[in-house]
């Protein structure tokens, strides 16, 4: 027990001293529930701590942060798959699920608030890891934008809104990663609704609901 938590911590300082900029990576060992009935019925609330390991921007001042993680669970898989610190990868085994990796990720790019609030004071959004998310968003509403172009043009009552959100995600997209200001508009609304975008179906709504979907990492929420 003590050999595998020595290998356990001197693995954790590797990988946190080959950390990307920018980036954090879990310690899988420091894992502890706060909160997970075993004998509960699906679906059921798990809450469970670990120790992050973040790196600034300039790659020279590391964090160490206790991460707070909330998941509702459906299934076992569920409970091998999605109870573990961000950035785990489990596999598939003969016994169920074991262990398979540890993947560094973005600081920006997670919904653990410690780790969100560490990153907002110390990890400006405006960086070269920001603009490259940013230029895959770009991908992604280009071909959202020509589909409700599509939608835009048909006999329904709701063209006359995909047809706006189509102009707007057009100009979004013609305007990253350099010119982030219709999107940073976006972005605002999406944080002062705490993101909530609303049950009507207008164009506000699909515009709001792409940049949830693919860039939710950039809000603060």
């Amino acid at each position: 027990m003590i050999l595998k938590l020595l290998i356990s911590l001197i693995l954790f300082s590797f990988n946190s001293y080959a950390l990307e900029a920018g980036h954090c990576i879990s310690d899988y060992s420091t894992k502890r529930y706060i909160q997970n009935d075993f004998s509960a019925p699906y679906p059921k609330e798990v809450i469970f701590t670990c120790r992050y390991r973040c790196l600034d921007l300039e790659g020279y001042e590391s964090e160490e942060i206790l991460g707070t993680s909330t998941i509702t669970v459906n299934s076992l898989s569920d409970d091998a798959l999605k109870v573990v610190c961000q950035g785990v990868i489990v596999k598939k085994s003969k016994w169920g699920y074991e262990y398979s990796r540890t993947d560094s990720f973005y600081a920006h790019f997670t919904e653990i608030s410690e780790i969100k609030d560490w990153a907002n004071k110390n990890i400006p959004l405006d960086n070269s890891i920001s603009k490259k998310l940013l230029r895959d968003f770009k991908k992604t509403i280009t071909s959202v934008y020509q589909s409700y172009e599509i939608a835009g043009r048909s006999n329904t009552p709701v063209a006359k809104e995909f047809s706006k959100a189509a102009q707007v995600l057009k100009e979004m997209a013609n305007q990253l990663p350099e010119d982030q200001s219709l999107f940073n508009l976006y972005r605002k609304k999406i944080e002062d609704l705490d993101g909530k975008t609303g049950k009507d179906f207008n164009s506000e709504k699909l515009i709001m609901d792409q940049i949830l979907f693919g860039a939710r990492w950039s809000i603060n929420i």
